[in-house]
């Protein structure tokens, strides 16, 4: 855990740990929103997804391409899931409200890819 600590505070520049911290608060309070509800995949898809989210920028903030990969991948699939696929299935439950703000990451991470090992 140290090690982790030590590679972002060290690598990572300071928009890269506040977006983190974001992705923190989002999670955590998506799962506070959802604590009362049944644990079902249903239910509990919008906060995995944050948390997904949160576990991928914090790699990201270690400066690996596979994170930068991962990252952008996820939000692709989110794309792909909130204009293709809800409309056609009906899935009313989705709900990737983040996903605007998830591309802006997205583009910040294309950015910054060269400074990535």
């Amino acid at each position: 855990m140290s090690l982790l600590k030590h590679t972002i505070f060290r690598q990572a520049p300071l928009l890269f740990i506040l977006v983190a911290v974001f992705h923190i608060a989002i999670t955590l309070f998506s799962i506070y929103l959802h604590h009362d509800l049944a644990f079902t995949f249903i239910d509990w898809q919008t906060p995995l997804l944050t948390l997904a989210y949160c576990i991928l920028w914090v790699f990201v903030c270690t400066m690996k391409k596979w994170a930068a990969y991962s990252y952008v991948l996820l939000t692709v699939c989110s794309g792909v899931l909130q204009f293709v696929l809800v409309p056609k299935l009906e899935l009313t439950s989705y709900d990737a409200s983040l996903f605007p703000v998830d591309m802006v990451f997205s583009v910040i991470i294309l950015a910054y890819f060269k400074k990535f090992s």
